[in-house]
């Protein structure tokens, strides 16, 4: 009996010890699979700063195919060390790109690594975990049209339709039938409008934002939110608007009786706002922006004239500006003799052409007296005024923007035109620091400015983002001063795409 006892202890014992062990090295492959992920986590959010404030060898041109490796502190696709507060090193992270196509989009993958000592190349009890996350930009590459005021003229009625997310305060109307704004390339290769162009591979991801106007003489109804008539949309039932970001203090009651609750306090007001408004998500996140300003020696200007300089393309100074003329004849060097084929207009059989290579800085008033159509990719930065005058578009279509994409920023005010009779079309990035001033036409690209003035009456604008084309202009446009970096995606990789 005694030694059937002494059996049976020494097997308990045996197991208690056994359970004990195995606890202790699962509790341990635990703490290792933890660290892991925490070294993943880390790469990652060290990427997001970077992006953020674009530092550390991190920013927003870099992709797959240009990774900037020549920046000093250069530390992507590498195995960054992590150290504990003893200086021992417990484990490491790498981040690498994911392939995205869009500029405005950058999918990572964060790889982490823990183990419980490291001799040379050998590490012993590794363990790792990879991470992936999407992060998108907001700035103003989302916007059909962006303002730092309430947009003038007639607001959006009588017919405009907008492709595109929208970017203004005070009151945002939408005020009459086939009048909307939408997330969708509908119609853009209809003869009318952009046909031969390509349409871009995504919907335009159009939001709205409507901040308070503080600065306005007289306060308008709403201030900070959006009235819709019954005949408008904001959005379609397959093309929902992404979100609609409005001021929570605009008085807004619902509509029904009782008020349905997808109505109330959503700062929509009008008879369309209960069967008009397919979005994704309604909200009051209105992030603090600090709206571009290109005004007159302004460091944004004075930085683009550097570059301008650098690329010999400068007209004028600031004791001489000089209005600059394009119309019907050849102008000789018109950005000055140093800028040589970099920026020319030649006129032939009627034919009006602009070549752009970089950026271009003029002393004085621009006049843009078309039909005018240009190749490069480059900008116009005027110190003055600029006016465009029945169309200006790339000679062939189907190079914008990836091989023809042109900017123009004025530090005055910028118009863009018919002149008279049936609209015309612009293709590019226009931003007026003062003022956009949009006649007869329609636009395919981007509209910013101080204040955004579309038509009272004639033909009203239809107007289609190209997310891409600030960006192939290949010189820096005015931006939001302040990006966020949103989180839309974050996940854990396993089998192949974690090796």
């Amino acid at each position: 009996m005694v030694l059937q006892l002494t059996v049976v202890g020494a097997l308990m014992m045996g197991g208690v010890a056994y359970l004990a062990t195995s606890q202790t090295k699962f509790n341990a492959r635990t703490l290792l699979s933890e660290r892991a992920l925490w070294m993943a986590e880390t790469g990652t959010q060290r990427f997001m700063a970077g992006l953020k404030n674009e530092n550390d060898c991190i920013n927003w041109a870099l992709s797959s195919s240009n990774l900037n490796a020549s920046c000093t502190g250069y530390w992507l696709n590498t195995w960054i060390p992590v150290r504990d507060d003893r200086g021992k090193t417990i484990g490491e992270y790498r981040v690498s790109f994911l392939p995205s196509q869009l500029p405005h989009l950058k999918r990572i993958k964060s790889e982490g690594k823990t183990y419980s000592a490291k001799s040379g190349d050998v590490e012993v009890n590794s363990l790792k975990r990879v991470i992936g996350a999407e992060l998108t930009r907001f700035s103003l590459d989302n916007f059909a049209i962006a303002s730092n005021n309430q947009l003038g003229g007639a607001r959006i009625n009588g017919g405009a339709r907008i492709h595109g997310g929208i970017f203004t305060s005070g009151r945002l109307g939408l005020d009459a039938s086939s009048t909307g704004i939408y997330n969708d390339y509908t119609d853009l290769q209809d003869s009318q409008n952009f046909q031969g162009y390509n349409t871009p591979g995504v919907a335009p991801r159009a939001e709205v934002y409507v901040y308070k106007d503080n600065s306005a003489d007289s306060a308008v109804t709403p201030n900070g939110g959006i009235e819709l008539a019954s005949q408008a949309d904001l959005g379609t039932n397959i093309s929902a608007m992404q979100a609609i970001h409005t001021h929570s203090e605009v008085d807004d009651p619902g509509t029904g009786t009782p008020p349905a609750p997808s109505t109330v306090g959503d700062s929509i007001v009008g008879n369309g706002e209960d069967t008009k408004v397919f979005a994704d998500k309604k909200d009051h996140q209105l992030p603090d922006i600090n709206f571009p300003d290109a005004s007159a020696n302004s460091a944004y200007l004075n930085a683009r004239l550097a570059e301008a300089q650098a690329n010999g393309c400068v007209r004028g100074s600031a004791l001489a500006p000089s209005p600059l003329i394009l119309g019907n004849s050849t102008v000789v060097a018109p950005a000055g003799g140093g800028c040589g084929s970099k920026f020319t207009y030649t006129v032939s059989g009627g034919t009006r052409v602009l070549h752009i290579s970089g950026p271009v800085f003029i002393y004085g008033d621009v006049f843009l007296n078309g039909p005018i159509v240009y190749t490069g990719q480059g900008a116009m930065f005027v110190l003055g005024n600029v006016m465009g005058e029945k169309g200006l578009e790339p000679q062939v279509k189907s190079d914008y923007p990836e091989h023809a994409a042109l900017g123009i920023v004025a530090s005055g005010d910028l118009s863009l035109t018919e002149g008279s009779g049936s609209s015309v079309k612009y293709a590019g990035s226009f931003f007026g620091n003062k003022s956009i001033n949009i006649e007869k036409c329609k636009v395919f690209g981007n509209i910013f400015g101080g204040t955004v003035n579309l038509p009272t009456t004639g033909t009203r604008p239809d107007i289609y983002v190209q997310p891409e084309v600030r960006a192939k202009v290949g010189v820096p446009m005015p931006d939001f001063s302040n990006n966020r970096v949103i989180k839309n995606a974050w996940w854990e990789m396993h089998s192949q795409a974690l090796k």
